[in-house]
């Protein structure tokens, strides 16, 4: 499979996407160009980050989005440590963060769920397996913005 590779930089506003962001937070390369091509075919924006303190850039840059997509081992700042920040930030804290990693032991489970993460995937999963995962947190922000 050919994954087109895309950059993270912001557009310009003249072509700013109108498709819901998905923050996608991996230090592989390999990784974010397969996220970034499985979310373009489902009609989603892919922003990307390398680790937790880029992700923390982007969320500063593009603030609202519909979902991220974060992993768990990562330099500098790891996906456990950013989920952490997340949830204690008011303005961060509704964000539905998908875990995508390796990490698949009921212990890793368990640690991510109660720092709350919405969803938890093990590496390798389906495509299918991103797209309704974050088909259906975009419906829950969805709804709790109904609320």
């Amino acid at each position: 499979m050919t994954v087109p590779v895309k950059n993270s930089e912001p557009l310009p506003e003249a072509e700013a996407s109108d498709r819901p962001k998905v923050l996608i937070v991996d230090d592989e390369d390999f990784n974010l160009d397969l996220l970034a091509h499985i979310l373009e075919s489902a009609q989603f924006e892919p922003i990307r980050a390398k680790d937790g303190l880029e992700a923390l850039q982007r969320l500063e840059e593009f603030g609202a989005f519909e979902a991220i997509l974060l992993d768990w081992m990562m330099p500098n700042m790891d996906g456990m440590q950013l989920l952490r920040k997340l949830k204690e930030d008011a303005r961060y804290c509704e964000i539905p963060v998908i875990m995508q990693t390796a990490a698949g032991s009921p212990q890793k489970v368990r640690e991510a769920m109660d720092a709350g993460a919405h969803t938890y995937l093990v590496k390798p999963y389906a495509e299918e397996a991103i797209v309704n995962a974050v088909k259906e947190a975009q419906h829950y922000t969805k709804r709790k913005a109904q609320w």
